[in-house]
């Protein structure tokens, strides 16, 4: 193209509300599809640090509206990469002590499970396996977790 497509609205993905409480945080890289009126038709991810970003991302990426690309002086369909990041404002941001990371696996076959929730026992802080089936949680306080 001869000039480049131009967003003319934006709109930002929902974080999450198990992200926030998980003080999950990360990008999500897209590609969007635009048709020669500027209306986009198809989103893909094209790379993702969480996958409970994927799906907010893919929503708002289809309300922008673009000024499409030109060539030769006419409208065209093109695609660009648009990369959404997720980061928790400060006062989102509970301060802890550490940080609890393992992996979740099938008992018997010792296969990963992906998206399991983790649960830190007596809190909030709740966090979704990737797909190897590892987690992180931050913001863990110090002393015992778990069920009497």
């Amino acid at each position: 193209y001869d000039q480049a497509p131009e967003a003319k609205t934006t709109v930002q993905p929902k974080y999450p509300d198990i992200a926030t409480r998980a003080g999950m945080e990360g990008t999500v890289w897209t590609k969007v599809s635009i048709d020669e009126a500027g209306k986009v038709t198809n989103v893909t991810i094209s790379k993702s640090d969480a996958e409970i970003f994927n799906q907010v991302s893919i929503d708002a990426a289809m309300q922008w509206v673009f000024k499409p690309a030109l060539k030769d002086g006419k409208p065209i369909a093109t695609e660009v990469a648009i990369p959404f990041l997720f980061k928790m404002a400060d006062k989102q941001i509970e301060k802890r002590s550490g940080k609890l990371a393992g992996s979740v696996s099938d008992r018997d076959s010792g296969q990963p499970i992906p998206e399991a929730t983790v649960v830190v026992v007596g809190t909030t802080l709740v966090s979704l396996t990737n797909g190897s089936g590892k987690y992180a949680i931050s913001g863990v306080q110090e002393g015992a977790h778990c069920p009497g």
